[in-house]
């Protein structure tokens, strides 16, 4: 759903999500077992800098068009990719990282045996993110973005600040995305 704000109302088509998703994963995995912050402060600390790469990635691509901003779109994984190899030892190397259990079930720090608490807590994410985008596509932002979609001459030539909303809907987009990548290391 995520994704879906930057391609399908923005109609921006966007082949680097994996970023904020892997981003996401590993913030959460490195806050966790280094400094026992809790999953659900690192949700919110994975989007505001989720949002933060997102609108930094997304500054220099929305000047392009057409192929040329997917062209720079996929190779933003490839260019954070780089550090993760050279630092290998240090971020868990191609295994990861190995969440510890605390020896008991916990909603704070997502810490459940069964499966079942786990299908409730991603089935209230997927139930949050979906209130969320349809009362996007409802919205001025939603109908701006609808129109930049259908087409952007037109978008800019009643006024609408296309770059401007472009970046929101990469900030919204890569927010949205960190709850997956935040939810897959646990």
């Amino acid at each position: 759903m995520g994704w879906n704000i930057l391609t399908g109302y923005a109609g921006q088509l966007s082949l680097g999500h994996q970023v904020y998703f892997g981003l996401a994963g590993y913030l959460s995995a490195l806050l966790y077992i280094n400094h026992g912050i809790s999953p659900w402060m690192n949700l919110i600390l994975g989007s505001a800098f989720a949002m933060v790469v997102g609108l930094a990635i997304g500054y220099p691509c929305f000047r392009l068009r057409g192929p040329y901003f997917v062209l720079a779109k996929l190779a933003f994984p490839a260019i954070v990719q780089i550090p993760f190899l050279y630092y290998f030892h240090e971020l868990g190397g191609f295994g990861g990282f190995i969440i510890p259990y605390k020896g008991v079930e916990d909603l704070w720090n997502w810490q459940f045996i069964a499966y079942a608490p786990w299908y409730y807590l991603s089935l209230c994410f997927v139930l949050l993110i979906t209130d969320l985008v349809k009362r996007l596509e409802g919205s001025k932002l939603g109908l701006y973005l609808i129109a930049i979609r259908e087409d952007m001459d037109a978008a800019e030539s009643i006024g609408i600040d296309t770059f401007m909303y472009k970046m929101m809907a990469m900030a919204i987009s890569a927010f949205l995305t960190v709850f997956s990548g935040t939810f897959y290391p646990f």
